[in-house]
Order: structure tokens, then sequence, then C-alpha cells
């Protein structure tokens, strides 16, 4: 799932193979997006909320128009499970990762794939835009986080991860990065040198996804065996509060308001 920047929508993505937007104010489902044939695995909106995109198991990417509520493209490419869709902060592209051990960089307006990065020795779990559009990076099963330069594509640096890598969030300001482990710790690197800076003990058993809030204050966790949400100082990264209610299963999902009031 995925709130707009403004906080007025939510767009999710189920298992029945529908995208869904939502009125946060009113809980009310806007509209029901039909077109993939697989389970949803990733949802994001485009900062300017013109779009929304989603990645599939059915090797896809579409692209959603939130004007019309109607599929804008679909991009094909991938030869296995999509796992992460983002957008650049400019909205003139989309990321993609995916289980086929690729990563690739989609140019919105005219749908074609500008970039088809094959690095990896694992699938590519999730993909983020640095918040200054700099960096793009990718989160491997191969236990590694790549950075490269938006205008190159060149791997810049690999950051060494100790176990498969789910979700990286770059901080809204770009200081730092997040990821998530499956040693039950969340991991911190320094944009700047790239240096691991930080290794939160956070759940009890995996990570599955990290978010910071908008403001950079707080990062957000979802541990997938203890089934908790935790929220941390992004600034001491020390624990403010754990959120243990509602959760019967998995969190699959991770998302905080454009207000950062929500997540």
């Amino acid at each position: 799932m995925s709130f707009s920047r403004d906080g007025k929508h939510i767009a999710s993505g189920s298992k029945d193979s529908t995208v869904k937007i939502w009125e946060v104010e009113t809980s009310k489902c806007l509209a029901t997006l039909q077109g993939h044939t697989d389970c949803i695995q990733s949802v994001c909106f485009s900062l300017d909320e013109k779009y929304v995109a989603s990645g599939s198991s059915d090797t896809t990417v579409r692209i959603w128009e939130m004007s019309t509520l109607q599929c804008f493209a679909t991009l094909n490419g991938h030869k296995d499970f999509v796992n992460s869709v983002s957008f650049s902060p400019n909205g003139k592209n989309v990321a993609s990762g995916s289980d086929d051990h690729t990563a690739k960089i989609w140019e919105v307006e005219t749908s074609k794939c500008i970039a088809d990065i094959k690095a990896y020795d694992g699938t590519v779990g999730s993909v983020s835009f640095s918040p200054d559009g700099k960096y793009f990076a990718s989160g491997s099963s191969d236990s590694t986080i790549k950075i490269r330069e938006i205008n190159s594509f060149k791997c810049i640096t690999t950051l060494q991860a100790l176990t498969d890598v789910k979700s990286v969030s770059f901080s809204p300001g770009g200081k730092y990065i997040a990821s998530d482990s499956l040693n039950a710790t969340v991991n911190i690197w320094e944009v700047e040198t790239f240096k691991h800076i930080a290794n939160i003990e956070a759940h009890s058993g995996f990570v599955d996804i990290v978010s910071f809030s908008p403001d950079g204050m707080y990062l957000a966790s979802a541990g997938h065996s203890d089934k908790t949400v935790k929220l941390w100082d992004a600034q001491t990264f020390k624990c403010l509060a754990t959120f243990f209610e509602g959760f019967t299963g998995r969190i699959a999902s991770l998302s905080f308001s454009g207000d950062g009031k929500y997540t």
C-alpha cells in the first residue's frame, strides 16, 4: 500500500490481482483497477500524484492515471515476479525490481526501458530513488545494496548487508539509507560516505519493511515474525513506540501519510 503525498488517498494491491484507490477521509473505495493477472506485489504514487504504479507477479508494471483511473501504460520486459516499483522524484521515470535478478528504469511518457540493470546474483526485492534524484538504490537477496548515479546508471558503490535485502528507504533529506534484514535488525548507512553507521536490534525475527516519515523525523519498521510495527527516532535510532494491535499475519507493506501523522 502507499499514501498519496497529500494524504488524501491510499493505493493498495492484493492477491486478487487488483489495485484499489481509497479516500482516507471517508474510508471509501473510489476505484478498483483491473488488468493485472496475478498478485500485486508493490504500489506507489508519483510525487505529483498524477500516476500510480503497480508491480505484479504477472511480470508486468502498470501505470495508472489518477485523473481517469485508467491504465496509462503496461510495461513488459521482466521475466519473473515484479517485487518493487518506485517513481523518481520528478515523476519522469519509474523503477522496478524483479525475481529475474534485474532492476529496470522506465521512461513514463514513452513507456520505454532506458536502463536494464543485470548486476545481481539474486532477486531484486526493493528499488528506491534518493530525494534529490541523484541516486538509485536497489536491494537484493544476494545481500547487497547497489547505489547508482542516475545520469549514467553506473554503480558507484555496493553496500554489503548480512542477509537478504527486501526493503531499502532513503531518508527525505537524503542523509541516510535504511534497509531491512533477516537477522532481526535494521541497518543504517550514511549517504555522503556510504559508511554503515548503525545496526538496530529491531524485532524478534525477520524485518520485512523499513520506511522513513516524510519529515525525516521517524523511521518505521515491520517485523515478519513478531507481527509488530516499531517507530524509531531517525536521529538517535531509539525506539519510541511498538504497535501490536490488529496484526494477525505478516505485515506486507508500510507507508506514512504525507503529513507524517499516520502510518
